[in-house]
């Protein structure tokens, strides 16, 4: 079967690498050759973010897909959320062919902490300790390329879509440190003033992005309320979402490739 070719706009770079090997999606640069636009408004970069919404007010024709979060639908206080909720808004403003794919936390998300793991066998960060049903990149790419193969007489729905399992991000991180080799690995849980002062000096983050990470954070807490866990990807897919154990290996495997 071939790929389903999009204009992949923004977003987050797992995801945007992800896309450029999944048999499934073809990212593409010309509006004519592909079938939809998809915005990823997950960006913790304010100016990635704002090009993501950017497009969509331009004129394209094109049918749109957002990729959005849980919980913007009912964000209240988060201004991660708000802002999400805001884009989307923005995004969809006029159109009559869309979708919101609203995912769960990406397991690929954790990339960076498998970053500090592999550098320095310690990791700082401010997860904290909510269970969240982490959800690959794979799954959300086989998802996209499935409706618009298969769901175009049903334009103007959003979806939600989350794993299978739950897990902290502590233990997803102590998961990364034991197929790295690096088992008890030292995790240092910050205070959310704590941790944006350690990404700009330590780690040479932006201070505009940084200050967003806090509030991204805790908008992952919104994925671990009760009930979370959505049958959405398996009823389109027809198999269940890929296994916690199964992204372990898959961000080990992109951190410990030859480049």
């Amino acid at each position: 079967m071939k790929p389903v070719k999009v204009l992949l706009l923004g977003g987050r770079g797992p995801l945007v690498e992800a896309a450029r090997h999944h048999p499934a999606v073809e990212p593409v640069t010309l509006e004519h050759e592909a079938v939809a636009a998809v915005v990823d408004l997950g960006s913790l970069t304010p100016a990635a973010q704002a090009e993501a919404t950017r497009y969509p007010l331009a004129g394209t024709r094109l049918p749109l897909v957002v990729i959005s979060a849980i919980g913007v639908d009912t964000a209240t206080t988060n201004p991660y959320l708000a802002e999400m909720a805001r884009a989307e808004r923005l995004a969809l403003d006029g159109r009559e062919r869309w979708w919101v794919l609203r995912c769960a936390p990406l397991g690929e998300d954790l990339v960076p902490a498998a970053r500090q793991l592999h550098q320095f066998g310690a990791v700082y960060a401010g997860y904290g300790t909510t269970e969240v049903p982490w959800l690959a990149a794979t799954d959300v790419l086989e998802m996209l390329a499935t409706l618009l193969r298969e769901g175009q007489d049903r334009w103007g729905h959003a979806y939600e879509l989350t794993g299978a399992e739950a897990a902290t991000a502590p233990h997803m991180v102590e998961q990364i440190a034991q197929h790295l080799g690096r088992p008890g690995v030292e995790y240092h849980e910050l205070a959310p003033e704590s941790l944006v002062a350690s990404l700009v000096e330590l780690a040479g983050f932006d201070p505009g992005v940084a200050v967003r990470i806090p509030p991204m954070q805790d908008a992952w807490a919104a994925t671990g309320r009760e009930g979370a866990a959505s049958p959405t990807v398996e009823r389109a897919l027809g198999r269940p979402p890929r296994p916690l154990a199964a992204q372990v290996t898959d961000i080990v495997s992109a951190l410990t490739a030859p480049a």
